[in-house]
């Protein structure tokens, strides 16, 4: 059996913010990225619309992910107030500075949960029938033709995303790739917290063995109509323990 292709590339920033179900004014988020959040990203970089609808459903369904966080991330809470305009879904509006024109604004209230300092490694396969190879996706997060964020337009990435492409053992070339990383950190003098060895993924990933399976409905159906449908990702250890 011929070993699978992936694409590794990290996420660090100074905020993050992982969506789920938000009943109400909560917006609570998960410790890692959703697999909306991460499709979300890779279109940013390639430079598709948000408003884009041809195709997209291949795009959702021809990637699959493998993440790793950085151990106790720092969780934090903030409350929210923000004026938008009464909803009309006739009228658009282009800019921020067009919603504030609007003589009928109404107040939100919402409190919105994010974490603080941390890394994360994913791991990304395509398959077969994938609109964009691994190589298009690595260019693109070399040079993004939109600006990616983590999670919220307010949450910027704090270094570059290092794509790599590699092949072979998933969790030798989980462990390379974080080692390598880590050389790079020591260079410029960062102090990145430890990843912890526990990870996600979707499917049957040969070498990974799961300890549990958890389900996250996080899968998009309608953009439009902001739709997911649920499914199961493993959790397990993806990679030995590092070596400082």
């Amino acid at each position: 059996m011929s070993m699978k292709k992936y694409l590794f590339f990290q996420l660090i920033g100074p905020m993050v913010s992982w969506g789920e179900a938000a009943p109400g004014g909560d917006r609570h988020s998960l410790n890692t990225p959703t697999k909306s959040a991460l499709l979300g990203f890779m279109q940013s970089c390639l430079g598709i619309p948000r408003e884009q609808t041809d195709n997209v459903e291949k795009f959702w369904s021809s990637y699959n992910f493998i993440v790793c966080g950085s151990e106790n991330p720092v969780w934090s809470s903030d409350y929210h107030t923000i004026q938008v305009p009464r909803f009309d879904k006739k009228k658009q509006y282009p800019t921020r500075k067009a919603e504030l024109e609007n003589d009928q604004l109404e107040t939100i209230l919402s409190q919105r949960d994010f974490y603080s300092d941390v890394w994360y490694v994913v791991a990304v396969h395509a398959h077969s029938e994938a609109p964009y190879k691994l190589e298009d996706l690595k260019l693109a997060m070399e040079c993004p033709r939109f600006i990616p964020y983590l999670g919220r337009k307010a949450n910027p990435t704090g270094l570059y995303l290092n794509p790599t492409i590699a092949e072979g053992d998933i969790k030798s070339q989980f462990s390379l790739y974080v080692n390598g990383c880590r050389k790079d950190f020591e260079k410029l003098g960062l102090r990145i917290p430890a990843l912890q060895r526990i990870g996600y993924w979707e499917g049957e990933v040969e070498g990974l063995t799961p300890k549990r399976v958890m389900k996250r409905r996080d899968v998009p159906v309608s953009r439009k109509q902001w739709l997911f449908r649920e499914r199961s990702i493993n959790c397990g250890e993806v990679f030995p323990e590092e070596k400082m």
